[in-house]
């Protein structure tokens, strides 16, 4: 294999390494703007992502292993644990800001994923 064949071959790897990133990096940025938007779902990610439903959807699942409604709520939550750290916002107002309409299904997500409820978290990892 001569030399140019292989720059060609190292070039369009290193780039594809970097194309699930740059996607990654798109995505977090579309999803944080909209994060207190409340309807905001897939077929408005699709929208600001200039892609297909279908395609945003395989694209999201390849890149993170879920499900575009799993990585946005993923989003919140964490956004809400940042909340929960550095303000002292009630609770239910953090719900409501990271995008949650109900704070009893608010508090379910958080505790799945962190394995305590916001209240429990937020004495834990006070300031």
């Amino acid at each position: 294999m001569n030399f140019e064949v292989k720059l060609i071959k190292y070039l369009y790897h290193k780039n594809m390494c970097k194309l699930p990133l740059k996607f990654l990096e798109k995505l977090d940025h579309i999803i944080e703007i909209n994060l207190s938007d409340e309807d905001f779902n897939i077929e408005k990610l699709s929208e600001e992502l200039c892609l297909s439903y279908p395609h945003t959807y395989r694209k999201i699942v390849t890149t993170t292993s879920m499900t575009p409604s799993q990585y946005v709520c993923l989003k919140r939550l964490q956004r809400a644990c940042i909340l929960l750290q550095q303000t002292d916002l009630p609770i239910q107002q953090i719900a409501f800001q990271v995008g949650f309409t109900s704070q009893a299904y608010f508090s379910r997500c958080f505790s799945n994923e962190f394995g305590c409820p916001p209240k429990k978290y937020r004495t834990e990892n006070d300031r």
